[in-house]
Order: structure tokens, then sequence, then C-alpha cells
């Protein structure tokens, strides 16, 4: 039938009457003779060329240990990022908890300090050493094998009597910092804000903590008369396996 059409169209006339074909009439048959050649694929084909085959003979479509609702239950899904074999749920650290995830949930208060003067919320370092107070987990440092996600910040000043902040007032009175490994967080490392209260604080994108790496956060009075004010903390979040971090990405750690 197709090499019927080819030699009618190459004559010029209608491969059912003979007659002369028109400029419109030939685009028309050579559009269908083009689309006879070309073999439409299976739904098959388009899934394995998706990387994904449900069709499986004689198994379940999640494979033959799976038992029909999810993972296989002798060998960890692959995939994931970059085809490096970790499973799919593990394979996004920065947006979902993974497995083997342990949430944190950090609160430090401290006294202010006098005008011109920084303290640590919660505890001090030396030689290494954290010397919280009685109210404190912070500063912390990362736990070994274990990398992580602050996803929620909170500060309050509590005036106990003493002068009030006043925040948003120019020139500000207090300024905040949090640090990790030393170095000042983006966005985070001088601001003159309260990101949420430590009854609810608020959610944010995600700062990654690596290995062993010291978090802590500040606070110092510009203007403040100094009494009886404390300025109060807490940071929340979840550590993962760092073997769950992908090494290939351009901002990776």
């Amino acid at each position: 039938m197709i090499s019927r059409l080819q030699s009618a169209l190459v004559s010029g006339v209608d491969p059912i009457f003979g007659a002369p074909l028109s400029p419109a009439e030939y685009d028309l048959w050579e559009s269908i003779v083009a689309g006879s050649r070309k073999r439409r694929r299976t739904l098959r084909e388009w899934l394995a060329n998706l990387g994904i085959s449900l069709f499986q003979p004689g198994g379940s479509p999640f494979g033959s240990s799976s038992g029909g609702a999810g993972g296989n239950v002798n060998t960890p899904e692959t995939g994931g990022v970059s085809g490096n074999g970790r499973s799919f749920g593990n394979s996004y650290p920065w947006l979902y908890p993974t497995g083997d995830f342990q949430n944190f949930d950090k609160y430090g208060t401290v006294a202010l300090p006098a005008a011109a003067a920084q303290a640590s919320i919660g505890g001090t370092i030396s030689n290494n050493a954290i010397t919280n107070n009685a109210a404190s987990n912070m500063p912390w440092y990362v736990p070994a094998r274990f990398n992580g996600f602050i996803k929620t910040i909170a500060l309050d000043f509590v005036a106990n009597g003493g002068a009030a902040w006043t925040q948003g007032v120019l020139p500000p009175g207090l300024t905040f910092a949090l640090f990790v490994n030393q170095a000042p967080v983006f966005d985070y490392g001088s601001f003159a804000f309260s990101p949420g209260l430590v009854v609810a604080p608020s959610p944010i994108a995600g700062i990654h903590i690596l290995e062993q790496n010291l978090v802590q956060m500040f606070v110092t009075n510009l203007t403040l008369a100094n009494t009886t004010q404390f300025v109060e903390a807490r940071v929340q979040g979840y550590y993962y396996g760092k073997q769950f971090w992908p090494k290939d990405l351009a901002f990776a750690s």
C-alpha cells in the first residue's frame, strides 16, 4: 500500500482517483505517507525510556521481593541523585529528613550584656569546651557522622522590668548573629530583628551544618541601658547521616 502511494506521488496523481494533484493535495498525501513510516512507541517503551519498568513477568511492579506494596525488602531502592545508589527517600536531605534523621531543638538564654558588649546566648566556649547555663543547651557541636539543617529560628527579648527593646527603631538597640563553625551565616551574620517567638519559631529554607560544626548565637547590646533584661533564642532542625549528602552539587560542602 505504501509503495503504491509513493509511486502515485512521484507521478503527481491522486493515489485513488488518478487525477492530477494540486499542491495542497500533494502535501496532504505526503504527510500521510511520512506519518505511516513512523512507528509509535508502546507504553512499555515510553516507560523504559523514562527508566521505569512496571511490567515484570511473574513479579510485582516494585520488584520480586516487594510484596506488591513498596520497596524491595532484600535490596535498597536505587535511583536517587546522579544514580549514586541511595534510595529515593534519602536523596534530598535538604528538603526531607532521611530515614536515619534525628530531630534537634536547641534553646538558650543569657542576661543582656552591657552597652557596646556582646554575649553568647546560652553558654560560653573555652578551649573548645562548652559551658552552658542552667536553662540552655546551646551553643552546641553537630554530632559525629551527621550533617544537618537548621529549619527554624526564634529570638525573644525579655524586659523583666528593665528598659524595653523596640524592634524596627533606628538606630537599632540590639543586633543578633548566628555563627556556624565560627563563621557568620549568610543573611544571619548580623541582623536587628526577631525572626520568630521562642514559642513559635519562624521556618526558614534551611541552613546547612556539618559534622562537628559549632553552632552559636550572639546578641550585641548597642544602646540599651543594661539592668534586668534577658535575651533568649531557639533553633530547630534535624541531623541526617552524612553519607546521604550528594557530593556533585555546585554548593556541596
